[in-house]
């Protein structure tokens, strides 16, 4: 039955729908899994939502999740394969959150370069993703230079926020 409430809060919950469900949460730790793996499906609006609500119980207390290296090599494992933006922008933020191991970082370094190369791409997705990429290159300096060349390219036609973080992170580099 708390499942079902769980899933009434997220889906049918007029205003304040992410609020209403943390709160739901913190009087119901048990469910946290249940809002993970709803984080995970494919059903929409119920995938994106649960991530939402997943994103921000992470940002306020990383605990939650209990073994973290698993849990983001399986975000990094299904990015590419969610069926919403939602999801993928709300794991893209998840992921800026922890320290990615070096072995998780080849395709997601990848999934962030097409995202900045597609033209058509997801305007979160190449911010968050020009910020992987940025993170990383502390590891791995020679990203810095092939990142420098795309990030001067989007700042000449992109969206204002785009534009905005390329710009934040080229006077970086």
């Amino acid at each position: 039955m708390p499942k079902d409430k769980l899933r009434r809060i997220l889906l049918y919950s007029d205003k304040n729908i992410k609020h209403k469900t943390i709160a739901y949460l913190n009087q119901h730790p048990e469910e946290i899994k249940e809002i993970i793996k709803m984080s995970f499906g494919d059903v929409q609006p119920e995938g994106w939502r649960s991530a939402w609500v997943l994103s921000e119980l992470i940002k306020k207390d990383k605990s939650v999740i209990k073994n973290q290296n698993e849990f983001i090599e399986k975000i990094i494992d299904k990015l590419d394969k969610f069926n919403s933006p939602g999801q993928i922008r709300e794991f893209l933020k998840v992921i800026l959150m922890f320290d990615i191991s070096e072995k998780h970082m080849g395709k997601l370094i990848s999934l962030s370069f097409d995202w900045l190369l597609q033209v058509d791409a997801d305007k979160s997705f190449k911010v968050h993703g020009m910020q992987i990429i940025y993170n990383y290159s502390k590891q791995e300096p020679d990203l810095l230079i092939e990142l420098k060349l795309i990030l001067e390219e989007l700042v000449t036609y992109e969206s204002p926020g785009v534009k905005c973080r390329a710009s934040k992170i080229l006077a970086k580099i």
